[in-house]
């Protein structure tokens, strides 16, 4: 029963963490549309979301 529990506490832990951080990505998203700035294209995002695992999962070499 306590690790049903605890398994409970740690799955709506990690569900507000995710919708704050969407939260987040979605606010300066909508700061840069706002401001005038132009948004990246699919494309470019996907680029730059490969670049940023790599650079997460610590590789050395990031290859284009």
């Amino acid at each position: 029963m306590v690790i049903k529990l605890i398994t409970i506490c740690l799955l709506l832990w990690d569900l507000m963490k995710w919708a704050i951080y969407k939260l987040s990505l979605m606010a300066v998203l909508l700061y840069y549309s706002e401001k005038g700035f132009e948004l990246p294209s699919n494309k470019e995002m996907q680029e730059y979301q490969v670049k940023v695992a790599k650079k997460y999962l610590n590789f050395e070499r990031i290859k284009k």
